[in-house]
């Protein structure tokens, strides 16, 4: 038995008997539960041990365990203490997956006014907007003031503190301290394809833009799982279904078949959030309530609306535009992991313009 008093024999014990590791990662999630100031201790022991050691490998991954214990744990002692282990760690992604564990398992109000208590901008941004995310208001906590103070001073500024019309379908991991089940959907049905006759399809003079910077929200079917990811926006002069107009972009000019289904835009910004938020098609999720920023930025692109466009007027036009999901026969891997969103609606000039994201796994 590991000398409870002693983080610095606990360490050792773990770098020179392997045959104990697994025991002694059961004695530390049991301190998280029973002992959470030990788990401290603990943590800042690694913290100096990971800085002297020439291979810190091995202490990085303990100290990795120790930080998942504490965020997922089901202690209110915990709560501070697992913030103080995420504000001393050094990858944000890490950071921001602690704090999308701490607000799985813990009360949302508490969780932010302990944020608030470290007046770290990460750790209360990411919780300010991660229990919004999850339906929280925040306009009523007692501290309001400061939750808006730390937005103007970040990129997060124009996002209100509380879920909005369209942000009511998001879906999240489920957390245990061993790691995380992926809730996403993505996916679309690889069957009931309608045929495309290209000799009968209408002569589009379609003004197509390619949009690089929406791509970055489904960025990780390319980075992580050796898939493609195609992005525009355009118009064309008259009204047409979809299936005749979705066929002449360039990724699906070889498709034989298509099929859509109209979707709401609640449902549409759900996938672009959960796309965001949870790593894409693969992976540990590790955006966590950046998910939210990086959706309304992909949402106000996929509209064309102004840089400067505030979260209402872009709400507004998801909700005035017509929303689609679909797949073809090509291109896509037609897998549970493909994802296709299409929105059309008037624009002043009287054109139909439209927006395009798609994403499918290759591997």
């Amino acid at each position: 038995m590991i000398p409870i008093g002693v983080p610095t024999d606990f360490i050792q014990s773990f770098l020179e008997h392997p045959s104990q590791r697994l025991a002694l990662r059961q004695q530390m999630d049991d301190w998280a539960a029973q002992m959470p100031g030990q788990l401290l201790s603990l943590g800042e022991a690694l913290l100096d041990a990971i800085q002297a050691s020439s291979d810190p490998t091995l202490l990085i991954s303990l100290y990795h365990r120790l930080v998942k214990s504490s965020c997922t744990v089901q202690n209110e002692a915990l709560l501070p203490i697992a913030l103080r282990l995420l504000q001393t760690h050094q990858n944000p992604d890490w950071v921001r997956e602690g704090i999308s564990r701490l607000a799985h398992h813990h009360d949302h109000y508490a969780l932010v006014t302990r944020a608030l208590e470290t007046a770290a901008p990460q750790l209360v941004l990411s919780a300010i907007h991660e229990v919004v995310a999850r339906g929280t208001d925040l306009t009523q906590h007692p501290s309001y003031q400061r939750l808006e103070d730390f937005q103007q001073q970040s990129d997060w500024q124009s996002l209100p503190l509380l879920p909005l019309s369209v942000e009511q379908q998001y879906s999240f991991p489920f957390y245990s301290i061993s790691g995380a089940s992926q809730t996403i959907e993505f996916g679309f049905p690889d069957h009931g394809f309608q045929a495309i006759n290209r000799q009968t399809l209408p002569q589009l003079e379609i003004r197509l833009s390619q949009a690089s910077a929406l791509e970055e929200v489904v960025a990780h079917w390319s980075e992580d799982s050796n898939g493609e990811v195609y992005g525009a926006v355009g118009c064309f002069r008259q009204r047409l279904p979809p299936t005749e107009w979705l066929p002449q972009l360039p990724p699906f000019q070889a498709c034989e078949g298509v099929v859509t289904a109209q979707r709401s835009a609640a449902e549409c910004m759900a996938k672009l959030f959960n796309a965001a938020s949870n790593s894409g098609a693969y992976g540990r999720p590790r955006y966590g309530a950046l998910g939210r920023l990086k959706a309304w930025k992909a949402m106000r692109q996929l509209l064309q609306c102004p840089a400067q466009a505030s979260i209402a007027t872009i709400e507004e036009a998801m909700l005035a535009a017509t929303w689609w999901e679909f797949n073809t026969d090509t291109w896509f891997v037609n897998s549970w992991l493909d994802l296709g969103l299409a929105a059309t609606w008037v624009g002043n000039n009287g054109r139909i313009h439209f927006g395009v994201l798609a994403a499918t796994d290759t591997d």
